[in-house]
């Protein structure tokens, strides 16, 4: 699950449920910071939004999973200042 600020939207209720994964760069990644570098100062990820751009992730559930060779995270998660994963 990716966003960022500025895109707005709600994702609710998603389960992620008997996943086998084996000799991947990342396995599980919940990330509102997506597509946002310190190289575009400009850019509407940078600063907080309003209550109509800035995404929601809630009620995610992760169950049953295995994972082989994860070369750099097995999980990221990592959610907004002003809207942090719910749930």
């Amino acid at each position: 699950v990716k966003t960022q600020r500025g895109r707005g939207g709600v994702v609710d209720g998603v389960t992620f449920e008997d996943i086998r994964g084996y000799n991947a760069l990342y396995a599980l990644e919940f990330y509102m910071w997506y597509e946002c570098t310190d190289d575009d100062p400009h850019s509407e990820c940078r600063s907080p939004g309003d209550s109509v751009t800035t995404p929601v992730v809630k009620n995610i559930v992760v169950r049953n999973v295995e994972l082989h060779g994860v070369h750099r995270n097995v999980g990221v998660i990592e959610g907004l200042p002003e809207s942090p994963f719910q749930g």
